[in-house]
């Protein structure tokens, strides 16, 4: 696994993320989202599970015994919670330098955004292996099929950009989950309904299959 800035944007192989993990929202709703990843991304809502109580469902994917929720390996879990933590004092550090800059301490207030933005890199180095660990080891470039479980939207969205980007004719599969687990049920899933709406942006035929968790993409 390899890992590399350019610019704003980070790099791994052909797969490119934006310039932050939530860079869809306002900070405001970045922090929420990060306080309560169930409110980010349905996929990850209930955090770090142990391999002890999960078994492989019926299209060999790990879930856990008692709801069914896809499982991840533990550092997956560990790169996530490191995220949040990190936008925690992202946001401390960049209220700290609001406060500072409005009581005129203009040296405080430049060393509290310098520590925001540092916050900042580092949480967005932590979603970005957390989204290797998801991507790298599933071949998409010749199994045209891409599983978008345990991703953020945005994460999603681009690492969709970048799939279809690898074929020119022919039809894949994107996996995105029925939405069976999101918090409040299918119609609060997130990643669903935002490749749907990016494959229609495209002009992608596509259709619903394996009960409404996958497209089924004809390029």
């Amino acid at each position: 696994s390899h890992t590399a800035w350019v610019g704003d944007r980070r790099t791994m192989g052909n797969l490119c993320f934006g310039a932050s993990a939530s860079d869809a929202t306002t900070d405001k709703q970045e922090t929420s989202n990060l306080k309560n990843p169930a409110a980010a991304e349905p996929h990850t809502e209930l955090g770090k599970r142990e391999h002890a109580h999960a078994h492989k469902d019926k299209h060999g994917q790990l879930v856990s015994d008692g709801d069914g929720h896809r499982v991840f390996d533990n550092a997956y879990y560990a790169a996530r919670e490191e995220a949040e933590a990190k936008a925690q004092l992202m946001h401390k550090e960049s209220a700290a330098a609001d406060a500072a800059y409005k009581s005129g301490a203009k040296g405080d207030a430049h060393k509290h955004s310098v520590a925001s933005k540092q916050h900042r890199h580092d949480m967005e180095q932590a979603n970005l292996r957390a989204a290797a660990m998801i991507l790298e080891p599933q071949g998409w470039k010749t199994s045209r099929k891409l599983d978008l479980h345990g991703l953020h939207v945005k994460e999603a969205e681009h690492a969709v950009e970048d799939f279809l980007k690898a074929y020119t004719s022919g039809v894949v599969e994107i996996v995105t989950g029925a939405g069976h687990h999101s918090k409040g049920g299918e119609s609060h899933a997130k990643i669903k309904p935002a490749i749907e709406s990016l494959l229609k942006n495209h002009k992608i035929r596509h259709e619903l299959e394996h009960g409404a968790g996958a497209f089924k993409c004809h390029l």
